[in-house]
C-alpha cells in the first residue's frame, strides 16, 4: 500500500509596481490586468509514472496550486520533482501541490525524478507446474541490501537472504537457524564449506543458482554422524530444496550426502534444477537416510541428481537398516548407485524399500552388490514400486532384482502404467545368485530366494531379463512367481528367464501363483528347463489365463522344457484358461503347437 504524503509548498507572490513618466499621471480608472496564462508541461521519466490534474492555468489560479499525482515503480520510497525556475523538492508522497513560482514566463516544465533503482542480484525461481508436468523457472532479482554477503565468518544463518558472490571457504560447520534461508551463489563463485550445513527440524534451506548454473556450492570434510547438508548428530534433518547450482556433497561416516545424520530422522528434501552429486558416508545414502534411519521424503522434479550411497545404504532412499521412505521422481535426470547391500533407489540392507513412484523423467539405477536396482537392498523389499511414465533402466547386482527384492527379498508390489522399461537382474550374464529382471531377488547360499508377491503392467514397453535360477518377470532364484498380471492394448512385454527360469512365472523349481494375460504383446523366452510363460525349471504352471482379441501371447520354453506355456522340465501341472479371439504362438523345445490351441480351458496335463 502507498503512503502518500501531502506537501504544499506556499510561495507568497507580492509585487508593487511603480512607474515614473516625469510627472503624476493623470487620474482615471486602472485597468484591469490581462491574466497571465501558463501552460504546464509534464515530461516522462523513467521510473514511474506522473498525472497532472490540468495542463493549463492563470495567474489568478495561484492560491489553487498546480496538482501532481506521482506513482513511482514498486520499491522506490520518493521522488525529486524538478519545476521551471525552482529547486528540487524531494518527496516521499503519491501527491503534491505546487505554487507556480514567481516571475514564470507562461509555459512551466514538470519533471519528475524518480529514485534510483537500488542494485539487484539475480537468482533462479523455480517451482511444478502440476497441471503440465514441468518445472517452471523464472529469473527474479532481490534489492542488494536486503542480502547478507557470505564471507569465512558466516557461520550462522538466521537471515533470510545470503549470496556467495566470489569464492569463500569456510572450515566450521554452518548452522541454519532461521525458519526460512535463501543462498544465492551466483555464478562463477564457489562456496565450500567444509564441514557441512546443518539445517535442523524446523528450518528450511533454499539453495538458488543463477542463469547460467556455474556456482558450486563444495561440501567434502564433514565430521562423522553429520549429514553433508541437512541433519546433525544432534539434531533431526528439516527441509532442503535445491533450485540451482551445482551441489557436491559427501556425508561423514553414518550420514547421508543430503538429508539425516546418524539415527536422526531424514526429513524432506526438494530438487527442482540445478545439479546434485550426493555420496553418502559410510551407512549412509547418497540422499535420504543416515544410519538406521529412513529416506524421510525426496522428489525430484527437474535437473541432474547423480548419487552414491555407503556402504550397506541406498544411493537414494534409506541408510543401513533404513526404509526407503517416500521418494517421488517426476522430471529429472537420475542416476543412482547403492553401496554395498543397498538398493540403488529404496532401501538400505535389510529393511523395506519405501514407496517409489516414479512420474517421468529419465532414471538409471544400480544395486550395489546384493542389492536391487529399484527397491530392497539386501535381505529387503519395497513396500511399493509404481512407475507411470520415462525412461528407466533399473540393474540388479548379485542377487538383486532389476526391479523389486534384494538378494532373498520379495518384490513386493510393482505396477507399470507407461514409460519405456528395462531391467536386468544380473551384473554379468552368468551371475549365478542373480535375481529376477522384475519381481523377487535371489540368493547366496542355496536356500529358496525371493518371490514375487503382485506385478501389474499397465501400460509401456517393458524389457526384463532375469539371472541364473530366476524369471525374466516373476519369481527370483528359487522364489514364486507370485500374481502376474498384463493389459493395454499398446502394451510391449519382452521377458527371458536366466538359466532354469521361466520368461514370465516361476524361478526354479517354483511355480506362479496367476498369471493374466488380457492386452498387449507378449513375448516370453524360457531359461533352460523353464516354461516361456509358468513354471521354472521342476515347477509347476500355476493358474494361467488369456483372453481378449488384442492380446497377442508368444511364448518359448528353454532346452530340455517340454511346455511353452505350462509347467516347467519333469513337472505336469497347472491349468491355461483360455479366451475367444487370442492371438498365439507356442513353441515348445523347438515344435510350434499353435494349431493345437483350442478355445476354452485347457490342462497342461495333456500335451497340447
Amino acid at each position: 500500500m502507498r503512503k502518500a504524503l501531502l506537501l504544499v509548498l506556499a510561495i507568497s507572490l507580492v509585487a508593487s509596481v511603480f512607474v515614473s513618466c516625469g510627472g503624476d499621471p493623470a487620474p482615471g480608472p486602472t485597468p484591469e490586468p490581462t491574466p497571465t496564462v501558463y501552460n504546464v508541461t509534464l515530461n516522462k521519466s523513467a521510473g514511474g509514472k506522473a498525472y497532472l490534474e490540468k495542463t493549463s492555468y492563470t495567474s489568478a489560479d495561484d492560491l489553487q496550486a498546480i496538482k501532481l499525482s506521482i506513482y513511482p515503480d514498486e520499491g522506490f520510497v520518493s521522488a525529486g520533482v524538478s519545476l521551471a525556475g525552482s529547486d528540487n523538492t524531494e518527496a516521499m508522497c503519491l501527491f503534491l501541490n505546487l505554487l507556480i513560482p514567481a516571475n514564470s514566463t507562461g509555459d512551466i516544465v514538470i519533471t519528475p525524478k524518480f529514485k534510483e533503482k537500488p542494485a539487484g542480484i539475480e537468482y533462479i525461481e523455480a517451482s511444478w507446474n502440476a497441471s503440465e508436468s514441468k518445472v517452471e523457472r523464472t529469473t527474479e532479482e532481490i534489492d542488494e541490501g536486503s542480502v547478507t554477503l557470505v564471507t569465512t565468518d558466516t557461520k550462522t544463518w538466521s537471515d533470510e537472504w545470503y549470496v556467495v558472490k566470489a569464492d569463500v571457504e569456510i572450515n566450521e560447520r554452518i548452522n541454519v537457524t532461521g525458519e526460512k534461508v535463501n543462498l544465492i551463489i551466483c555464478d562463477g563463485a564457489t562456496l565450500t564449506a567444509n564441514k557441512g550445513i546443518t539445517v535442523p527440524e524446523g528450518s528450511k534451506l533454499i539453495i538458488h543458482g543463477q542463469s547460467a548454473c556455474t556456482g558450486y556450492l563444495r561440501i567434502k570434510k564433514v565430521d562423522d554422524n553429520n549429514a553433508g547438508i541437512g541433519g546433525s548428530a544432534d539434531t533431526k534433518c528439516g527441509m532442503v530444496e535445491i533450485k540451482g547450482g551445482v551441489i557436491e556433497v559427501t556425508g561423514g561416516k553414518n550420514a547421508a550426502g543430503v538429508g539425516s545424520g546418524n539415527e536422526k530422522s531424514a526429513g524432506t528434501v526438494n530438487v527442482y534444477w540445478g545439479g546434485v552429486f550426493a555420496t553418502g558416508g559410510e551407512l549412509g545414502a547418497g540422499i535420504g537416510g543416515g544410519n538406521k534411519t529412513d529416506g524421510g521424503n525426496i522428489t525430484f522434479y527437474g535437473g541432474i541428481v547423480k548419487v552414491q550411497g555407503g556402504k550397506d545404504a541406498a544411493g537414494i532412499g534409506g541408510g543401513c537398516n533404513g526404509t526407503g521412505g517416500e521418494i517421488n521422481i517426476y522430471g529429472t535426470i537420475t542416476i543412482a548407485k547403492g553401496g554395498h547391500d543397498g538398493a540403488g533407489i529404496g532401501s538400505g540392507k535389510k529393511a523395506l524399500g519405501g514407496n517409489i513412484h516414479i512420474h517421468g523423467g529419465n532414471v538409471t539405477s544400480s544395486g550395489g552388490k546384493y542389492g536391487a536396482g529399484i527397491g530392497g537392498g539386501y535381505n529387503g523389499k519395497c513396500v511399493a514400486i509404481i512407475i507411470d511414465n520415462g525412461t528407466v533402466f533399473a540393474n540388479g547386482v548379485s542377487g538383486g532384482a532389476g526391479i523389486g527384492g534384494g538378494v532373498y527379498g520379495d518384490s513386493g508390489s510393482i505396477t507399470i502404467n507407461g514409460g519405456a522399461i528395462t531391467a536386468n537382474g544380473y551384473e554379468k550374464v552368468d551371475d549365478y545368485v542373480a535375481g529376477a529382471g522384475i519381481g523377487g531377488g535371489g540368493v547366496d547360499d542355496g536356500t529358496d530366494g525371493g518371490s514375487a508377491e503382485t506385478i501389474i503392467i499397465n501400460g509401456g514397453t517393458v524389457i526384463a531379463n532375469g539371472g541364473s535360477g530366476s524369471a525374466g518377470i516373476g519369481g527370483g532364484c528359487c522364489g514364486c512367481g507370485g500374481n502376474i498380471t498384463v493389459s493395454g492394448e499398446k502394451t510391449v512385454v519382452t521377458a527371458r528367464g536366466g538359466r532354469w527360469g521361466a520368461g514370465i512365472g516361476g524361478g526354479e523349481a517354483y511355480h506362479p501363483n496367476s498369471l493374466k494375460f488380457t492386452g498387449g504383446t507378449i513375448t516370453a523366452y524360457g531359461g533352460d528347463a523353464a516354461a516361456g510363460i509358468g513354471g521354472g525349471s521342476e515347477g509347476g504352471g500355476g493358474d494361467i489365463t488369456i483372453e481378449g482379441s488384442k492380446t497377442l501371447v508368444t511364448a518359448t520354453c528353454g532346452k530340455s522344457a517340454k511346455y511353452g506355456i505350462g509347467p516347467g522340465q519333469h513337472v505336469e501341472d497347472g491349468n491355461l484358461n483360455l479366451g475367444t479371439g487370442v492371438h498365439m504362438k507356442i513353441s515348445d523345445n523347438g515344435k510350434d503347437w499353435s494349431d493345437y490351441i483350442d478355445k476354452g480351458k485347457m490342462y497342461m496335463k495333456t500335451v497340447i
